[in-house]
């Protein structure tokens, strides 16, 4: 449960600053006090999430598990001596490649591995 916010700071700005910080609050799809709030507090904004990002997020999702599906059974195939066209070290690269990008879409920050 998110706490109750009940305390309030005020400041002085010029009409000029103002209205650029409602601008840049609009521009990240925040109100003021959330702008305000995420650079004091986190020192950042978080990233504007598209409809765009959205879809692209989902759909490596759907690539990632497809290629879940392919490395096993070209390991598989492998084993039995039989020939691969794509090396599966490349496809496991692909699919870190893009396990990546979907946490950068997603903000999630990841440990190296």
């Amino acid at each position: 449960m998110t706490p109750q916010k009940r305390c309030r700071i005020e400041f002085r700005i010029s009409p000029s600053e103002r209205d650029r910080l409602l601008a840049l609050a609009a521009e990240a799809g925040l109100n003021v006090s959330d702008y305000l709030r995420d650079i004091a507090i986190n020192g950042k904004v978080p990233p504007v999430t598209t409809d765009v990002a959205i879809r692209t997020y989902w759909e490596l999702g759907k690539v990632g598990n497809s290629l879940n599906l392919v490395v096993p059974l070209m390991q598989s195939a492998l084993q039995r001596g039989q020939a691969v066209n794509m090396p599966p070290q490349l496809v496991r690269d692909l699919h870190n490649v893009l396990q990546q990008i979907r946490a950068e879409i997603a903000g999630i920050k990841r440990a190296k591995s």
